[in-house]
């Protein structure tokens, strides 16, 4: 060995040994590619397992709200009878068609004995009067809030005296037009509410000028019977997945698409399930 050489030599070999050793560790520390499209794939493969199952969930949730809604709705509704003497206020007319419309909430009453907003508004949380729209239990929560807040203003405003629900009112059959009733008045509410009779239902209905489905509850969300708001047209045999329904007890079930007619309710001469007229002769209300 060179003399004067050996120190600086043997610092250089540590430095040249350190350097290699934190490259070395460096590289071990790091993913190599096909590590990290095994992770990839590992993450891709669980979010596939997963995502259904929530998706699933947040269904089951939003119809849970639901029934609670109309499940509120009957102690409302049970709570004004009781200070009416036991009656019912009679599903409305419709302002335009002169048929019943179940989904038709009249804002001030009409002097018939008609669903009206003021008449019930003290009982449920579904109308903010000042403001003019429907809101809180009046709207299904698979529906876009925001847009039937604006929808149910914008008919509050129209001078015709009324306002729509995402749910349907069935009272007083037996005030019903002869042509509207179609053999429903084994099935729907009368004077008094009856747990063996149908209240109030989603709804689930045939717009007879558009010819398109209206309902709250499908594997797409809701759909819309108009054709100026950018929804899911649905011409039939419609895709609902089912109804809540409430029956004049208070109690609520749901009725699923396996329990409705919806091959034949396009064409409503063959028809053989629950469905009353709400417009013209091609324009139907189903539960």
């Amino acid at each position: 060995m060179t003399p004067g050489a050996g120190p600086k030599a043997g610092a250089a070999g540590t430095a040249l040994r350190s350097s290699a050793s934190l490259r070395s560790t460096s590289r071990r520390a790091g993913f190599t590619l096909i590590e990290l499209l095994v992770v990839i794939a590992v993450v891709s493969v669980l979010v596939a397992i997963v995502t259904p199952s929530l998706r699933h969930a947040l269904v089951l949730a939003r119809r849970g709200i639901c029934a609670s809604n109309l499940h509120q709705w009957g102690l409302g509704i049970s709570t004004y009878a009781a200070e009416n003497g036991g009656q019912l206020m009679r599903t409305s007319i419709h302002p335009l068609t002169g048929c019943v419309g179940p989904e038709i909430v009249r804002v001030q009453p009409t002097g018939h004995g008609e669903w009206c907003a003021a008449g019930i508004d003290p009982f449920v949380d579904a109308f903010d009067l000042p403001r003019q729209h429907v809101q809180g239990i009046g709207i299904c929560p698979d529906v876009d809030t925001k847009f039937f807040e604006f929808l149910s203003n914008a008919h509050w405003q129209s001078d015709r005296n009324y306002t729509q629900l995402t749910y349907s009112y069935f009272a007083r059959v037996d005030q019903w037009p002869e042509h509207a009733i179609n053999g429903a008045q084994d099935d729907l509410t009368g004077r008094h509410p009856s747990m063996s009779r149908l209240l109030m239902s989603d709804v689930l209905m045939l717009d007879g000028n558009t010819l398109r489905f209206r309902y709250n509850h499908s594997r797409f969300g809701w759909v819309w019977n108009w054709q100026d708001y950018g929804h899911l047209a649905d011409y039939g045999p419609p895709q609902a997945s089912g109804l809540n329904q409430l029956d004049g007890g208070g109690g609520v079930r749901w009725k699923p698409a396996g329990g409705l007619d919806l091959e034949h309710m396009a064409e409503l001469s063959t028809y053989r399930d629950g469905w009353v007229h709400r417009s013209s002769p091609s324009g139907a209300m189903f539960y």
